[in-house]
């Protein structure tokens, strides 16, 4: 059985006082860019996982999902994310190729 794998993001020049969204990004080799996201995800700190859904298309041809919104009050933040996939992505005929997490402000906290 497989048990996924947990990406550690640190950051270190976010700005204090911003709303922040944590993102996916990846491809995968399927016909379309469909929704089918193959994993579930958490923060290491939180006991449920959550399913990936809304994801678009970057200008860049990468697919990018929101995983997290925070408000930043400091330049540097530690997220661990753990990644559960729904089926075993060895014996698919999909491959995923993951290019990172990505951090974008949303809006400026007052």
């Amino acid at each position: 059985m497989y048990n996924g794998f947990t990406v550690n993001v640190t950051t270190q020049f976010l700005s204090r006082k911003v709303r922040y969204t944590v993102s996916l990004v990846f491809k995968h080799n399927g016909m379309d860019h469909g929704t089918h996201i193959p994993f579930k995800f958490k923060l290491v700190e939180k006991r449920y996982y959550s399913d990936l859904c809304m994801q678009h298309v970057r200008d860049d041809g990468w697919l990018m999902t929101e995983l997290y919104q925070f408000t930043s009050h400091k330049s540097e933040h530690v997220l661990g994310i753990h990644f559960l996939p729904l089926f075993n992505i060895a014996s698919s005929s999909i491959e995923y190729f993951l290019e990172g997490i990505e951090f974008r402000p949303v809006q400026y906290v007052t």
